[in-house]
């Protein structure tokens, strides 16, 4: 075999053996995670490909770090979720708070707000996956839940006809429909 061909196969093997660690360990940096993977799944698409794919990962965990703590493992899988959620996380989240800012809310949303803030300025890709709490992914998994593409749409057209919104509401006041 080639050298060349043996030196990539090799530095290859060394990569994977050290993204299995890290997954394991929990200090996988998140931009690595996205690196190496080039996942790109909608965890809604495809059951039989995110079966696999969890597998993958389990299987990664057991064998290339002796890692056979289940509780840690499915705590490391709900992580690698969450991960996977974020863009339909951030969808939603920048809705929300759209609405939030229009409807003059007093209600604290700091949650959303650090979400929003940790996601557009992409400092979440320098975390590593064992700075996910279960706050977080609760927060993620309830987000994703809300971000139907069709609520989302109805948001974000309510947002984009905020004014117009407004503009019925003050001029139809006394105004009833039966």
């Amino acid at each position: 075999m080639d050298i060349f061909i043996v030196n990539v196969l090799k530095n290859a093997l060394q990569k994977y053996e050290q993204f299995a660690i890290q997954l394991s360990n929990g200090t996988l940096v998140l931009e690595r995670f996205e690196e190496l993977t080039k996942i790109q799944l909608n965890l809604n698409k495809s059951k039989q490909m995110n079966e696999n794919w969890e597998n993958h990962m389990r299987v990664l965990m057991k064998t290339s770090s002796n890692l056979f703590d289940e509780r840690l493992i499915e705590q490391r899988m709900k992580q690698l979720k969450s991960v996977l959620r974020l863009s339909r996380v951030n969808e939603i989240v920048e809705v929300l708070v759209q609405i939030k800012t229009n409807n003059n809310i007093t209600t604290p949303f700091e949650d959303l707000e650090n979400i929003e803030n940790s996601i557009q300025t992409e400092t979440y890709k320098q975390k590593q996956l064992n700075e996910i709490d279960d706050k977080s992914m609760q927060i993620f998994k309830t987000l994703e839940d809300l971000s139907d593409d069709g609520f989302i749409k109805c948001l974000q057209n309510y947002n984009k006809n905020y004014e117009f919104v407004q503009w019925i509401r003050a001029n139809t006041n006394g105004l009833y429909i039966n």
